[in-house]
């Protein structure tokens, strides 16, 4: 990732901190970091932010699990991916270029990621936790 898109992320969850909490605790249940531990790693963790690294292998796909809290998305290799919704629908797929930089208002949502493509899928998600006082 080049320096700048490091600070313009490092900028945005200032920002973030400042105005946005999670309202409650993920169940320990659906957490990705247990529940599917060989597509989630815990990379970082403070009071403010969760910072969790997403890989999948080609066409690889998740048990069910959700996020705790809304979160800043980098994608660091293209994404050509879609979701199962726990009621089984599928919404379209979503696809971004390597470096794209989203927000991600899932939090709380059960599903199930797909990977669709040949290459591997890599994602950093910022989890916010907290705001600053």
């Amino acid at each position: 990732m080049r320096s700048g898109s490091i600070a313009m992320v490092a900028g945005v969850l200032v920002v973030l901190a400042c105005s946005a909490r999670i309202d409650g605790d993920v169940q320990q249940s659906l957490d990705p970091l247990v529940v599917a531990p060989e597509h989630y790693r815990l990379e970082f963790e403070n009071q403010y932010v969760r910072v969790i690294r997403s890989t999948y292998g080609p066409h690889e796909k998740s048990v069910m699990h959700q996020h705790p809290a809304e979160a800043v998305v980098i994608d660091l290799t293209n994404q050509d991916m879609h979701q199962v919704m726990l009621d089984g629908s599928t919404p379209p797929p979503s696809t971004f270029k390597a470096g794209s930089v989203r927000w991600a208002s899932t939090a709380g949502v059960t599903h199930q990621d797909v990977n669709l493509s040949n290459e591997r899928l890599e994602i950093l998600r910022i989890e916010i936790k907290a705001a600053s006082h």
